[in-house]
């Protein structure tokens, strides 16, 4: 459906009506209804229409003007008074605060939905734009992300709008979209989404939100953002995904063992498995970090000028010596020559899928070594977790946060958290006896 706004004319019986015209309350107000029909019951739109009945007259009467251009928020408070001291027609008596209450509501939605609509700002601009401005300096894998869960906002926004103007983007469609998110099923797990997914979900969709606030001025003159009232989902506090030393000692055995056992054969790759795993678990690079690396950045035992996630660039990190001996046996067998630092037998660029894959192959070994409560699913970033928590846990929080490489050091607060077990034997050697009690008593569960 095409409105005044957009071309001029009212519908195809109506013909042309003047610029002036298309100001009037009465054209006004009908649009409003129509664009606005499919999502309300027959009892509000009628409702919804007394009550504008009511703000038409008083333009034309109290303002002595019918023209719109009158609106302003001391209009709005003027309407009010007016309500308050008007008789109702219906039952010969003033308006009740509820009463006026609902009319205002009415009123302010409608002025918003004018401003808005006059200057059409859709929504799925704001998201493109938002995309590429702010999104696209980020990461590959976090731009995919805000992408993915913008689209799922737009959809939820065109399924409860049936449009796309950003006017009418309001706190209650946020938080009707943060309810639905609660519900959803991911279609990666076949489960729920978890608190934390959701929260991250709805991050992605309030910075947007207060974005388009501050780059479009016409969506400033409806309000506030629309992001009043919305708060986190609570969740529980997350666990702790670094390796402990048992864990770490058994996973750094199995590569040793596959280096002596599998070095001749054709089919696998043990030096590149143990120098994948001994740099990731001894400088906290990111697995794309690391696969992006090159030749000719390796050299007097460092890393020389690393990009990091947002585009950052770290200028030197530190490569420890037991890291650097796998490393360097592993090159020695590849061979020198440019391109890629690590990379297959083939010569190819080890992808990150291909990393994930062997921390799997190497997992499954090393917990077969270990209890049933220490046994462990390792990824790539577990160990950039081991590292961080490690220089942290040794060197303070200063030396973690250079060693993480981050932006802020809120995160490393996260890498470096206690496991329960940690805990309580930190409050056993605080508090007295009662933290070593209190160790005895925990579950078997697997730590990790």
């Amino acid at each position: 459906m095409q409105f005044i706004f957009d071309c001029g004319y009212t519908n195809a019986n109506a013909g042309r009506v003047s610029k002036e015209s298309e100001k009037t309350p009465a054209v006004l107000i009908a649009n409003y209804l129509a664009e606005t029909a499919p999502r309300l019951s027959p009892a509000t739109r009628e409702a919804k229409r007394h009550d504008l009945d009511k703000l038409a007259r008083f333009l034309i009467g109290g303002a002595g003007c019918e023209h719109t251009d009158m609106w302003t928020p001391r209009m709005l408070a003027a309407f009010r008074r007016h309500l308050q001291a008007s008789i109702s027609s219906e039952t010969g008596r003033g308006y009740q605060p509820a009463t006026v209450r609902r009319i205002m509501a009415t009123a302010s939605h409608f002025s918003r939905w004018v401003r808005g609509h006059a200057r059409g700002v859709r929504l799925s601009k704001v998201l493109t734009e938002y995309l590429t401005e702010v999104a696209a300096t980020a990461c590959h894998n976090t731009h995919a992300a805000k992408q993915r869960d913008l689209a799922l906002f737009q959809s939820f926004f065109h399924r409860h709008t049936s449009g796309d103007l950003a006017r009418d983007w309001t706190s209650e469609i946020t938080k009707a979209f943060q309810r639905s998110l609660a519900t959803r099923v991911s279609p990666a797990t076949g489960r729920p989404y978890k608190a934390a997914t959701v929260n991250r979900v709805l991050a992605t969709v309030l910075h947007c939100a207060r974005w388009m606030h501050e780059r479009f001025p016409p969506t400033k003159e409806l309000g506030p953002p629309p992001v009043q009232g919305v708060h986190k989902v609570p969740a529980e506090p997350p666990r702790c995904r670094a390796l402990s030393e048992k864990q770490t000692a058994a996973l750094l055995c199995v590569c040793s063992t596959r280096v002596r056992r599998l070095r001749r054969d054709k089919r696998r790759n043990p030096l590149l498995e143990a120098a994948v795993v001994h740099v990731l678990a001894a400088t906290g690079l990111r697995v794309g970090e690391l696969v992006a690396l090159n030749t000719d950045q390796y050299r007097q035992g460092c890393f020389f000028r690393v990009r990091r996630k947002g585009g950052r660039v770290t200028f030197r990190v530190r490569v420890p010596s037991r890291a650097r001996r796998a490393l360097d046996a592993f090159l020695r067998e590849a061979g020198g020559g440019s391109g890629p630092l690590f990379r297959s037998r083939l010569g190819r660029r080890l992808s990150c899928s291909r990393v994930r894959q062997l921390c799997r192959v190497l997992s499954r070994r090393a917990s077969a070594e270990l209890a049933p409560r220490d046994r462990f699913h390792l990824t790539p970033h577990m160990l950039r977790h081991t590292c961080v928590k490690r220089a942290t846990t040794v060197g303070g929080i200063t030396y973690g946060h250079a060693v993480s490489g981050n932006v802020s050091c809120l995160e490393v607060f996260r890498y470096a958290q206690l496991t329960q077990l940690e805990t309580w034997r930190l409050a056993g050697r605080v508090f007295g006896d009662g933290g070593r009690d209190a160790v005895k008593t925990l579950p078997e569960a697997v730590s990790v």
